[in-house]
Formats: structure tokens, C-alpha cells, sequence
């Protein structure tokens, strides 16, 4: 069997990915008594495996790691006054959002409870009311795809350097990760579950609304929920407009 450790990780959000020397900015950032160079804010996400402390394991700048309260009403911004946030709600309502489904698994509430508190305890962040992003357990379910592939290689009498054999050994197979089942398909991709979240009108917050499962190809609607269609409709928007774009299917009449 492979022993698989996982190292800590750097990330950093913004625009643009490679290796380019400008990406890196001088700043520093203070963690446990001790400054460390940070990169600069104008990457789209890099994360990097270094033995600590090489890189410091820095989650704060990424969205993608973590699913701020605020997301909840995004059309709210503080600062900004009521007339102007009421507009910007009004405008919302027209929004759905298609995200990750958040499994309500007792596997995947112990995993969110113990990532919390490794960020706390080892990296001094504190995640307060913030949700663990499904990005996290997207990871440890990767490298454990990777771990069984690799296993199943090595038993055969392939080295750990036949990348082809390890990638086919990862399509088409289905295990047990901490979100429930993960199945990757014969393409190589993963059948994943999503969840589209509608503005309330009432409350002004983001929820589900339904649930798209991937293994079963279909969207299953949340109990006790429903869409909101914008402007007072009962049913989703036609397509296009009953007159078209440029109204030619409704002809002026002589």
C-alpha cells in the first residue's frame, strides 16, 4: 500500500494563471510571530504542495475554499444606501445560481467540523459562521481516487511512473469519499451533484431550490421549496420573446 501525505497548501485569487516571475509580490504576511512572503493578488487561483513552512497554508483570499455568510444576499452591500441595495435586490430576483450541492452527510459534517479545527489550531483561522466550500472535500476525494488507482497499478507490476495505467484505473469506477458515492465516468469525469439556489422574495436570501443529482441524471426539487420567477410570473421566461428579439414575428398590421 501508498502512504499519501498531503502537504499544506498557498492560494491566491485574481485574474491569470502561470509561472510568470511578476505574479510574485514582496508583501509579507505575519503568521505565528514570523513573516512570510505572500503571493500577489492577481492570480486566478494557485495552490502549491510544499512541506511547511516553506508555504503557509493561507485560505483567507480565496472564496473558493470557504462560502461566506454574505453569499447568502449578495445583492446586499454594506455602505451602500437602503434605496440603492433595494435595487440591486430587486434586480437579484431575476438570478438563479448554480453551485455545488452541500451533502447533508454525518461523513461530511464530521470532515467540515475537523478542517475547521486543523484551520484553527494549526494555521490560527477561524472559519466563525462560514461554511467549508465543497472545493476541500473535492480535493481529499481526488487523492483518494489517485491513492486506489496507484495501489491497484503498483499490485499489477506497473511503476508509480505509468501515468497512462494510473489514469485509466481512475475512469469508470465508483467509491466511497466523504461527500457519499463518487462516480467518475468512462470520459474520466466526475458524475457530480448541483444545487440551484433562487432568491427568496420574502426573506431576500439565497436558497435551494432544487438539486441536480449527477449519477441520475435528472434535477429533483427541494421540499417545501419553489421558484421565484421574476416579474410576477407563475412559469420560467419563454426562450425568446413572443415577438422576437427585434419583434419581426409580430408584424405590424396594415
Amino acid at each position: 500500500m501508498v502512504s499519501v501525505q498531503i502537504y499544506s497548501y498557498f492560494v491566491s485569487l485574481r485574474n491569470g494563471l502561470g509561472t510568470d516571475p511578476s505574479l510574485y509580490s514582496t508583501d509579507l504576511v505575519r503568521e505565528d510571530g514570523a513573516y512570510h512572503p505572500v503571493l500577489s493578488e492577481i492570480t486566478s487561483m494557485i495552490a502549491r504542495c510544499n512541506r511547511p513552512p516553506s508555504m503557509q497554508l493561507t485560505i483567507r483570499s480565496s472564496m473558493e475554499y470557504r462560502t461566506k455568510v454574505e453569499s447568502e444576499k449578495p445583492w446586499l452591500k454594506e455602505g451602500d444606501s437602503e434605496e440603492t441595495n433595494q435595487k440591486a435586490r430587486l434586480a437579484y430576483e431575476a438570478l438563479l445560481t448554480v453551485t455545488a450541492r452541500i451533502p447533508e452527510t454525518d461523513e461530511y459534517k464530521n470532515f467540515s467540523r475537523e478542517v475547521k479545527e486543523i484551520a484553527k489550531k494549526e494555521f490560527d483561522f477561524d472559519y466563525k459562521q462560514e461554511e467549508v466550500n465543497t472545493f476541500v472535500t473535492a480535493f481529499h476525494e481526488a487523492v483518494l481516487l489517485y491513492s486506489l488507482a496507484l495501489n491497484e497499478t503498483l499490485a499489477e507490476g506497473y511503476t508509480v511512473s505509468n501515468g497512462s495505467i494510473i489514469i485509466q484505473k481512475m475512469w469508470n469506477r465508483t467509491f466511497d469519499g466523504i461527500t457519499g458515492k463518487v462516480t467518475i465516468d468512462e470520459n474520466g469525469d466526475r458524475d457530480a451533484d448541483y444545487s440551484i439556489l433562487d432568491l427568496n422574495p420574502n426573506t431576500g436570501v439565497f436558497e435551494v431550490v432544487a438539486n441536480y443529482i449527477g449519477t441520475e441524471k435528472q434535477v429533483v426539487d427541494e421540499p417545501g421549496k419553489s421558484f421565484h420567477w421574476a416579474g410576477g410570473r407563475k412559469h420560467p421566461p419563454p426562450d425568446t420573446p413572443k415577438c422576437g428579439y427585434d419583434k419581426s414575428k409580430c408584424p405590424k398590421k396594415n
